[in-house]
């Protein structure tokens, strides 16, 4: 029996693990930073089309002027996805 698990198989346990963090849209955040456009960007498609430029914003101001840890574990799986396809240089923001 081959116990090995492919990248893939990981990813897509993830997006099982997390896939009970919902998005409410607008993510609750600081009026002044954050703007209607970055909200409608993070909510304008599918959770897996989310491109690196679509949660750039949001991942910078994570937990300190946009959202909570529901909201981080929404967005994690397309991050950490993005993170080993190497299209998101933003893995010290996810980690720290």
């Amino acid at each position: 029996m081959n116990a090995t698990i492919t990248l893939q198989e990981t990813i897509e346990h993830i997006y099982t693990t997390f896939s009970s963090y919902l998005l409410h849209h607008p993510v609750e955040g600081c009026p002044h930073c954050i703007s209607h456009e970055d909200q409608e960007r993070i909510a304008s498609k599918p959770l897996r089309e989310l491109t690196e430029e679509d949660l750039r914003r949001y991942t910078l101001k994570a937990l300190t002027t946009w959202g909570d840890v529901n909201d981080l574990k929404h967005f994690l799986p397309r991050m950490l996805e993005l993170v080993v396809s190497h299209r998101f240089p933003y893995l010290d923001y996810i980690v720290n």
